[in-house]
């Protein structure tokens, strides 16, 4: 009698173990990708978000940097004001200080729609009856600014979206009114 020879390849149970290894590695390694990927997009839009925040609150303290202490309103019995109002001083005369127009600060809403934002928007200045956009992408109710003993304290959040998620950071600055 002549042995059997061993044909080469895998049994169908080989094959099927095989293939279901592979399918749960593939299957692991997807989900984190995919876990990686969602908590990249997470970092960026709060990376941007706060690179915004830094960027509007060096804006809104250069612009009540030169505010006048005495032209200061709008502020409630608190200190808080989400509309406060003043002059700079621009020279003196013989009388005394001359200022220039009055200035407002005030949050002024944005066209569309935010994903997580309720009421998007920015805050601008009004000089002369002409706004100037100061801080972009700041949500209503989400700018104030506080007196308190000789010091302007600007509260101000802001938000960026990437692919529909929406980070959204608060931050604060304080301005030593000096005049």
């Amino acid at each position: 009698m002549q042995a059997r020879e061993r044909q080469a390849g895998w049994t169908l149970w080989e094959t099927i173990v095989g293939v279901n290894i592979v399918a749960m590695a593939l299957v692991v390694f997807g989900g984190v990708f995919s876990s990686t990927e969602t908590l990249v997009r997470d970092g960026r839009a709060k990376h941007r978000a706060e690179e915004e925040l830094r960027r509007n609150l060096e804006a809104l303290a250069n612009v009540l940097r030169g505010a006048d202490v005495e032209t200061l309103d709008g502020f409630d019995a608190t200190g808080r004001s989400a509309n406060p109002t003043f002059a700079k001083v621009t020279g003196a005369d013989e009388i005394g200080r001359t200022y220039g127009p009055s200035e407002e600060l005030r949050w002024s809403a944005s066209a569309g729609a935010i994903p997580g934002v309720n009421a998007p928007g920015k805050v601008v200045l009004v000089r002369n009856g002409v706004e100037q956009v100061i801080a972009d992408r700041v949500p209503g109710g989400a700018f104030s600014v506080r007196w308190e003993e000789g010091t302007l304290i600007v509260e101000v959040s802001t938000y960026h979206v990437i692919n529909n998620h929406t980070e959204l950071v608060r931050g604060r600055t304080a301005i030593a009114v000096r005049n």
